[in-house]
């Protein structure tokens, strides 16, 4: 059809057959379609609801049946879809009062439409609509790199002591403020990543005029409103419901871990890197104990490992999560549980610009459970084949086999 077509989408939830995708609401659709009374629409469906909306209103020209042809989006048509859905809002937690629009829960919906040809969503609800663009998904990155060596490059102090300029031909994926070494080193990483929501929602701004504009960068799905990026590519990033640790090779769904390195070896994973490299990964930290003791938040964590998946688990975070949105937003968190600059007793980063400048704040590392993160990330390689290195000289991690970055270049 014409550039003009607005697309529609009323698709089934996946592992629900004939049930509406999270929250799909024919009111809303109506209401939309009553608002638009001239402009052409095609409905992509998957079930037989959609049929109605054909008969009801002049302006649907078609019913798209992806149950029953093969469908894509046709060249040189409109990549904009528009989904109405009555989103719920989760607020972000160190901001207040600040809300986004929950996307984590549709990231299936999002996959199944990136994957027909749409690169830009409409979220339409009865406070309008909002449009994100979503030019590219992990699953465009699978095996693109197959049997190709790469380097996931933490930010410690050892990247000062590292020969980084031998890496520019390299494929390289890098995480948070490592663009402060790009100009010394010469190049920009090929691929970068953020996982920690602390630094994504304090320092987003910064991110978005310092990453190189050609640079793919990987997040979660969550912060889809909050970040913009050219070349982005949000992610399903969510905690393992069956153990503490994992380790994912689904485009569709990597785990958390407890350092943003977890996910990119995932990613690399996923691209199907052999060997991948660790350089920058120095696993320590020399720091005060101001941020409250690691022995309550090991026990935490131990009552949520067990209760995780359960119908108490889910009741207690529904509760909680009610709990905060009576309270409009939440507080920023106590400093006892932040650290920065001054309570570093050694260099942190491989720039005293990372930690310092604006005193900078970020939630305290949790080596312990990282060492676990990347236990689960051997367990994998060893089973797929895959040879997992680390050349980060002097590293405190001794999950991987320890390698001298010159023996290898």
């Amino acid at each position: 059809m014409g550039t003009d077509t607005v697309y529609i989408a009323l698709l089934s939830k996946p592992g629900g057959p004939g049930s509406g995708i999270h929250g799909d609401s024919p009111y809303l659709m109506r209401r939309w379609l009553e608002e638009h009374p001239r402009t052409p629409v095609e409905i992509v469906a998957d079930n037989d609801r959609a049929e109605a909306w054909f008969r009801d209103f002049p302006g649907v020209r078609r019913v798209i049946r992806l149950d029953r042809e093969d469908w894509t989006l046709p060249d040189g048509d409109t990549p904009r879809v528009v989904l109405p859905l009555s989103t719920d809002n989760e607020l972000l937690h160190f901001h207040h009062p600040v809300q986004a629009p929950s996307l984590q829960p549709h990231y299936p919906l999002i996959r199944r439409l990136w994957s027909l040809g749409f690169r830009e969503i409409a979220w339409y609800s009865l406070c309008g609509a909002r449009t994100y663009g979503i030019p590219h998904l992990l699953d465009e990155y699978r095996d693109r790199h197959r049997g190709q060596r790469c380097f996931v490059v933490g930010n410690g102090p050892s990247l000062a002591r590292t020969d980084m300029p031998r890496l520019k031909d390299e494929i390289t994926l890098g995480s948070n403020r490592c663009f402060l070494g790009y100009e010394q080193w010469g190049f920009p990483f090929t691929y970068w990543g953020i996982y920690d929501r602390f630094q994504i929602e304090q320092y987003g701004r910064e991110y978005e005029k310092a990453v190189p504009r050609e640079t793919t960068k990987f997040f979660p799905v969550e912060f889809l409103p909050l970040l913009r990026f050219e070349n982005a590519c949000p992610l399903n990033v969510v905690w393992s419901r069956g153990a503490a640790h994992a380790f994912s090779v689904d485009a569709g769904r990597l785990f958390v871990g407890y350092t943003v390195t977890h996910m990119l070896l995932q990613i690399a994973a996923v691209m199907g890197c052999n060997p991948i490299v660790l350089v920058g990964v120095d696993h320590r930290y020399a720091l005060k104990r101001r941020y409250y003791a690691p022995v309550l938040r090991r026990a935490r964590r131990r009552v949520t490992r067990a209760l995780r998946g359960g119908l108490a688990y889910d009741l207690a975070f529904a509760m909680h999560q009610a709990w905060r949105k009576r309270r409009q937003g939440t507080e920023m968190p106590d400093p006892e549980r932040l650290w920065c600059t001054d309570d570093a007793l050694a260099p942190t980063h491989f720039d005293d610009r990372y930690a310092g400048g604006g005193n900078k704040r970020f939630l305290p590392p949790e080596p312990e459970e990282a060492a676990r993160d990347f236990a689960r990330a051997r367990a994998w390689a060893d089973r797929a084949g895959v040879e997992i290195l680390n050349a980060t000289p002097d590293s405190a991690l001794d999950t991987f086999k320890r390698v001298a970055l010159a023996d290898i270049l």
